[in-house]
């Protein structure tokens, strides 16, 4: 089975899902389907730097709100501009929700000089309701009680931010990243589906044949690429709609999704079934539901 990973793939580090994926004999694929677009980073500067260092803890939900950390960690110790009056953040608790997050803190280099995250918590999370819990039950144990700063983009749900700030817990949003749609995506999902195709030769042209549905199945990551790629992929491919009937001519792809939110938002926003759920964001979630599906 052919299996189009819709998320944007590492560009300076070892494919974690391609890798697990190929291992237990899928065909992974993967298109760049998002465009992040950075904002606040000077706030977000300051704080690194130490203008604010009465924090309890940082939260990131997302790889990207951790490479808006990287970026302005690798910039202030380029310039100089952290040194040893800066701030301490490696005793700082840094709480995510899995471990693509994790790994992407875990790979900045650590020495005195660098804000480097070294106390990481809730990797094997999930979800963000299960993230919160964690973080409820850490913060109740330390003291004294200090605001966490809550990195986001600009697409997140308030389970989170509600869970915790019910609970006790004050929040500090920034907002350090927004999301678009790659304007690469399209172009780039027509060449997978060519290159992979049968093709024949007629009078010396080349034919191109439309991608066999029953062939693929498209794995989405998040909401926000969710809506975007399906716009594409049905140019390409048929999806079996939510309360559909099943025929013996239709032809469709499977799905996969990670985590209920992203099920939630394929199913009722888009309406196209999903058939199979990676109970966390890892590469093993995702390898086992995917191979329920062959």
């Amino acid at each position: 089975m052919k299996v189009l990973l819709v998320r944007n793939p590492p560009e300076d580090a070892p494919d974690r899902y391609q890798q697990h994926l190929q291992s237990v004999g899928l065909c992974p694929y993967s298109v760049p389907v998002l465009e992040t677009v950075h904002t606040n980073l000077e706030d977000l500067r300051n704080i690194v730097k130490g203008e604010r260092s009465d924090y309890g803890g940082v939260i990131l939900t997302s790889s990207r709100s951790a490479e808006c950390w990287d970026l302005v960690r690798e910039e202030l110790s380029s310039t100089q501009g952290y040194g040893s009056g800066s701030s301490d953040w490696s005793g700082i608790p840094f709480y995510v929700v899995g471990s693509t997050t994790g790994d992407v803190l875990r790979s900045m280099p650590v020495s005195p000089f660098t804000p480097s995250p070294q106390n990481i918590i809730g990797e094997g999370s999930g979800t963000g309701e299960a993230l919160a819990k964690v973080i409820i039950d850490d913060q109740h144990r330390r003291a004294p009680k200090l605001p966490l700063l809550y990195l986001t983009g600009d697409k997140n749900r308030d389970t989170l931010p509600t869970l915790v700030q019910a609970a006790g817990v004050e929040l500090e949003p920034l907002q350090v990243y927004a999301t678009q749609g790659s304007s690469r995506f399209s172009r780039g999902v027509k060449e997978l589906f060519q290159h992979h195709q049968p093709l024949g030769d007629t009078r010396g042209l080349t034919m191109i044949f439309p991608a066999d549905p029953a062939q693929w199945c498209i794995a989405y990551f998040a909401p926000s690429s969710a809506e975007f790629a399906l716009q594409i992929l049905r140019e390409h491919l048929t999806f079996f709609p939510v309360g559909g009937e099943v025929t013996q001519e239709g032809r469709f792809c499977k799905v996969a999704a990670i985590g209920p939110t992203t099920v939630m938002h394929v199913e009722e926003k888009c309406g196209v079934k999903v058939d199979a759920v990676a109970e966390k964001p890892s590469p093993e979630a995702l390898g086992e539901a995917l191979l329920r599906l062959v």
